[in-house]
């Protein structure tokens, strides 16, 4: 402060001197202030003429610094996600050493004693799998890669922070130069800045909230609500705040086109995310009528869920019979139908559903399959319960010599027959004018009905998704443990249990273990 009450206090040299040089006494004192109050803006320079500023050129010149911050900010994460990657791989590399001859000494010791094994947490004994120390030794380099190959990307760009630092000093500069103008064009000028960023502030919150949901979730909630405001405009009820009388003979008007209570369980609950965006967060559903009503529909409507067919062994031969593997077309179709079999991988992780959607962040490519003669060893950072990219997903595939259905050998065949770009999808196949494309959900959906209706399944009775549970049904009859299943097939929850397909042979396994303790320990 320059002074309170009766107390003058002159302003500091330096900023007397700035404002001063090259003057004479009068004009300094002249300059010098003589008000008790504090200046809300510096004084400008009197002895030399300030350049006109076009303000929309400075506004654009903010807005365009702000955008290249904000993509710094992006590239900075990237890199230090990078980082922690090479950490990592460096740690395992420095582990890998000192556990190389005890994993050696173990597997001798576990393949000199067969009858050696560990009881598990769903009650069965670890199956007798030998894995050569050769094998291991592989995969393990082959993991050690993925770190190395993290840490010989490319870092991000760095002319796009050259372009936001020139920007930031002219705006800087287009600052200084802007002091000339008064105090009210100023303050003016400063509450447009500060307008304009709240407006791009709120952009991107907006931006970051639609992206809570997929894509497909979000086309399903537009769906219900849509769905919902038009009955609401049919019977003439306002929709919100909805009450629990309208809401339960709205599931009861769903149930007459719906066959499932979940169904319209899920129709309930987008109404609830609607009133929530809107600013009814205390909207609920848990009222006694809605949920009575939801009972009653339950009892009334008994809706059992499709029964799903079963791929097995046999099946998966006589499937790989309807596919010639010396058109590329079909050795595509058949690696990625083997490839979803054994890794239990979702269809959006093996093919896109449209030939144009292809994120190299999300999809899988060429570089993220690593090959070597011990197998595959797959790289996978998203999949449907791996949105946000907080871990890695590392998937191995062992070779199965003289089968037809061998994964490894359907995925390297592929490739030799169709060679593409590491940073291409990792399922392709070529069109007539020799060019390739991706191969798409729509494709590999009708390939993989026409071969099962050439075998005489029913049309119908077989989906994509039924590898996957027939691959999990087979590591089950194989005696893997449910927790390497669920690490396998990337669970996050109970929900594996839905995938097990249990014949009338894995079901006379429980009163055969009852009859034969019983037999031992009877009393003569």
């Amino acid at each position: 402060m320059w002074g309170a009450g009766k107390r003058k206090s002159r302003r500091p040299a330096r900023f007397v001197d700035y404002y001063t040089e090259g003057l004479d006494e009068q004009q300094r004192d002249d300059v010098r202030p003589r008000s008790t109050s504090t200046p809300r803006f510096p004084v400008p320079k009197p002895r030399e003429a300030r350049r006109e500023v076009d303000v929309d050129e400075v506004e654009e010149e903010i807005r365009e610094a702000t955008r290249e911050i904000e993509a710094l900010k992006v590239d900075l994460q990237r890199m230090e996600r990078s980082v922690l990657e090479v950490q990592e791989g460096q740690q395992q590399n420095g582990e890998r050493k000192t556990r190389h001859s005890r994993d050696v000494t173990a597997a001798k010791s576990r393949e000199n004693s067969p009858t050696l094994g560990r009881h598990l947490g769903d009650g069965r004994r670890e199956p007798q799998t030998r894995i050569s120390a050769n094998e291991l030794r592989q995969f393990t380099r082959m993991k050690q890669d993925l770190h190395t190959r993290a840490a010989s990307s490319p870092p991000p760009s760095r002319g796009r922070s050259k372009k936001a630092a020139a920007s930031a000093r002219s705006s800087s500069s287009s600052s200084e130069s802007s002091t000339s103008r008064s105090s009210s064009s100023d303050h003016s000028r400063a509450s447009r800045d500060a307008d304009f960023q709240w407006k791009l502030l709120e952009e991107d919150t907006r931006t970051t909230q639609a992206s809570v949901f997929a894509v497909g979730t979000s086309r399903n909630h537009q769906t219900h609500i849509s769905t919902y405001l038009n009955f609401c405009n049919y019977f003439g009820i306002v929709p919100m705040p909805a009450n629990p009388h309208n809401l339960a003979c709205y599931a009861q008007f769903l149930s007459r086109s719906l066959r499932s209570s979940d169904s319209i369980a899920h129709y309930l609950s987008s109404v609830k995310l609607f009133h929530h965006l809107n600013g009814f967060t205390t909207f609920s559903l848990d009222h006694f009528e809605i949920a009575h009503t939801m009972k009653g529909l339950k009892k009334r409507l008994q809706h059992r869920p499709r029964q799903h067919g079963r791929v097995d062994i046999p099946l998966l031969v006589d499937l790989a019979g309807c596919f010639n593997p010396q058109v590329p077309r079909d050795a595509a179709i058949w690696a990625a139908i083997v490839f979803s079999f054994f890794t239990f991988f979702r269809r959006s992780n093996v093919v896109l559903d449209s030939k144009t959607q292809f994120d190299p962040k999300k999809h899988l490519k060429r570089r993220d399959i690593l090959v070597s003669p011990a197998g595959l060893l797959i790289y996978v950072t998203w999949t449907k319960t791996l949105q946000s990219r907080e871990r890695v997903l590392s998937v191995p595939l062992l070779p199965i010599p003289g089968s037809p259905i061998c994964p490894v050998a359907a995925y390297t065949h592929m490739c030799d027959l169709i060679p593409t770009e590491p940073d291409q999808p990792a399922f392709v196949v070529p069109t007539r004018g020799r060019k390739l494309r991706p191969l798409t959900t729509s494709m590999l959906e009708k390939a993989f009905a026409r071969a099962a209706a050439s075998i005489g399944i029913p049309a119908g009775s077989l989906t994509l998704h039924d590898l996957r549970r027939g691959g999990y049904t087979l590591a089950f009859q194989a005696g893997v443990p449910r927790e390497l299943r669920q690490l396998h097939g990337d669970w996050r929850s109970d929900a594996d249990h839905v995938y097990l397909s249990t014949t009338v042979a894995d079901r006379l396994r429980v009163p055969a273990a009852l009859r034969d303790y019983v037999l031992r320990h009877s009393i003569a």
